[in-house]
């Protein structure tokens, strides 16, 4: 009205059934200023505002934790930020030849991980430059933190990792044929641990994916001992880690490493794909 816009908040019953009995009667969450039935109108429908009253109120605090709701948003504090996350915390780049689907730019992050620490947000995974990357976590936290993104978003298969690694060239590491010893993180690199996702600037495939080769052993969604059933299952683990030696860092490996769905190491993380 004049530029104000007005809204009506209350509730209006669909059906009353046993209430009907008991007309008067209203629950504790039903009374108020929302509590109120709304009158039948019409989309478009002018109305005409009358005796206006203006109230003094006082903005109510939330309630008080209770032992078990306060444990409950302890764990699951992120759910309190509002703060969205960049487009640039995804990046992704395509297979080749992989029909569209897409994979990780970078190894996965959590949100809130830095260059010198992990971070403690698991809301969803992230693929960020210079950040520790997610390692430490089973199987199906890491696919978890993948489906987190939205639809289409997985855990890569064995076959799409490889591929991403081999690149439009198709060559046995993602920078050429020939092994080269310094040039992604394995254990000839000597470093000895993980280093933040990209930073092996020449551990680089033509589609600028970083660390397809070494730094962290990760999650693929290809079960190598199928159809047996959680929690018993096996999964392929793609690219090898700082603590792989060259045939660990080929991008096809003949007889491919991998863990137990429950293995927590220090050496495993994952990275996600995108189906088109």
């Amino acid at each position: 009205m004049k530029g104000f816009p007005f809204k009506a908040t209350g509730r209006q019953p669909i059906e009353l059934g046993w209430r009907a009995a008991f007309p008067e009667w209203q629950p504790a969450d039903e009374k108020g200023d929302g509590a109120e039935l709304l009158p039948a109108l019409r989309d478009g429908e002018a109305a005409r505002l009358r005796d206006p009253i203006v109230e003094t109120k006082e903005t109510k605090p939330p309630p008080r934790y209770s032992e078990g709701t306060l444990i409950e948003a302890m764990q699951n504090a992120w759910r309190f930020v509002d703060d969205a996350l960049p487009d640039s915390a995804f990046e992704m780049v395509a297979i080749p030849g992989g029909g569209g689907v897409s994979i990780d730019r970078f190894e996965a992050s959590r949100p809130d991980s830095t260059s010198g620490l992990a971070g403690i947000n698991e809301a969803v995974a992230c693929s960020k430059p210079n950040v520790v990357p997610w390692t430490g976590g089973g199987f199906n936290e890491a696919s978890q933190a993948c489906s987190a993104r939205g639809p289409g978003y997985r855990l890569c298969t064995s076959a799409e990792s490889e591929n991403a690694c081999r690149g439009a060239g198709d060559t046995d590491y993602p920078y050429g044929n020939g092994y080269q010893q310094a040039t992604c993180n394995g254990v000839d690199a000597a470093n000895g641990a993980a280093l933040p996702t990209g930073s092996m600037l020449a551990c680089v495939t033509p589609e600028n994916a970083f660390d397809l080769s070494g730094n962290i052993a990760e999650w693929t969604s290809t079960q190598t001992n199928s159809p047996t059933v959680a929690p018993d299952r096996i999964f392929a683990l793609a690219g090898g880690s700082y603590l792989s030696p060259e045939i660990g860092l080929a991008c096809t490996i003949d007889l491919e490493p991998r863990a137990l769905e429950s293995t927590l190491l220090a050496n495993i993380g994952f990275r996600c794909c995108k189906d088109p």
